[in-house]
């Protein structure tokens, strides 16, 4: 019975490492969680620019001992900015803000954890760099997967914040002209101009100022913008 006990303590406490607490709740209670829309979702995006050429060649631990510190520490920052992890894929992560009752200032809070993402993987990794992109807008939530739980979030939103990234500037935060005016002016930037993104058209993209703490950082030669389109 003790044994018992202990296993489904653990069972719970893996649930509220991997989901959310009020969505672990319910799983635990309903053995289901139904699925809900969200109207105001900041989505952020980062990737981590150098990490493909960096597994070039080098031993496994080598790869994933650096990635670990990196991933963790992104982990940390979404916990102390009020930001909720979605979940990596590959050398990606995907956060939101705003899937919680009480999230507010959900841009700005995504900004701040973006700004300090890229100052935190200088110092834990200063051989890669970061490219963040940031959106607001409607999402879909909820569970998929029967053997391994996955709580995810869709929408156009969220493909916007990735286009919004993926057109984005090495070393910066760049944002949609959504969440740029959700921010009134409360962080330094400039507009991008608009790029062309297959499947959207236009998007206009603004790059956020890093904060006045962060370290200089040049972006590289070359063009601005890390890539120039996306399927």
């Amino acid at each position: 019975m003790l044994r018992l006990d202990r296993e489904r303590r653990r069972s719970n406490d893996l649930l509220r490492v991997i989901l959310p607490d009020e969505i672990a709740e319910e799983l635990r209670a309903y053995g289901s969680v139904r699925p809900r829309r969200h109207e105001r979702v900041a989505v952020l995006f980062a990737d981590v620019v150098g990490f493909t050429a960096y597994c070039e060649g080098r031993r496994p631990e080598d790869v994933i001992k650096p990635l670990q510190q990196v991933i963790s520490a992104f982990e940390r920052l979404a916990v102390e900015f009020g930001v909720q992890k979605i979940k990596t894929i590959g050398d990606s992560f995907m956060a939101a803000c705003g899937l919680r009752d009480g999230d507010n200032d959900v841009v700005r809070r995504c900004v701040e954890l973006g700004l300090a993402m890229v100052t935190t993987i200088r110092r834990h990794a200063p051989e890669w760099d970061l490219r963040v992109g940031i959106h607001i807008g409607p999402v879909v939530s909820g569970i998929v997967g029967e053997r391994q739980y996955l709580y995810d979030i869709w929408g156009d939103t969220v493909n916007t914040a990735q286009r919004i990234e993926s057109h984005g500037v090495v070393g910066r935060v760049c944002v949609s002209r959504g969440a740029w005016n959700d921010l009134d002016g409360r962080f330094p930037g400039r507009s991008l101009g608009p790029v062309e993104v297959k499947g959207k058209g236009a998007l206009e993209i603004f790059e956020i100022d890093p904060e006045p703490s962060s370290p200089s950082h040049p972006v590289p030669d070359g063009p601005r913008r890390a890539r120039l389109a996306v399927a």
